[in-house]
């Protein structure tokens, strides 16, 4: 069986929620700002870096900065457990987007 993760490693993962669905993408382009907020349906995002690990070097956590504070909360189980793996003990809710560094706008 091949190794899913390419041997440059991912550049990054979006999460959508309440589904939960995957969307893994060869971007190749900075996000915007903008782009971000449309995609976590937020106001103000939070960028985390993540300690490197197995998954993805230089690697960025974003979610909706006020996700925890929202009356409906879905936590993020894929999103979690890569933070986790990371070591970083928190949980996620909401979308998340986890990507490269050098994808993060300017």
């Amino acid at each position: 069986m091949s190794n899913p993760i390419p041997k440059e490693g991912l550049r990054t993962i979006e999460m959508k929620m309440p589904e939960n669905a995957i969307i893994d993408g060869p971007k190749m382009e900075k996000y915007t700002y903008e782009e971000m907020r449309t995609f976590l349906d937020c106001e103000m995002v939070e960028i985390v870096r993540l300690p490197d690990n197995p998954i993805m070097k230089d690697a960025y956590l974003v979610v909706d900065e006020e996700g925890k504070m929202k009356d409906t909360v879905h936590i993020n189980p894929t999103a979690t457990m890569i933070i986790q793996i990371c070591g970083l003990q928190d949980v996620v809710v909401g979308s998340a987007i986890i990507c490269h560094m050098d994808l993060l706008f300017d």
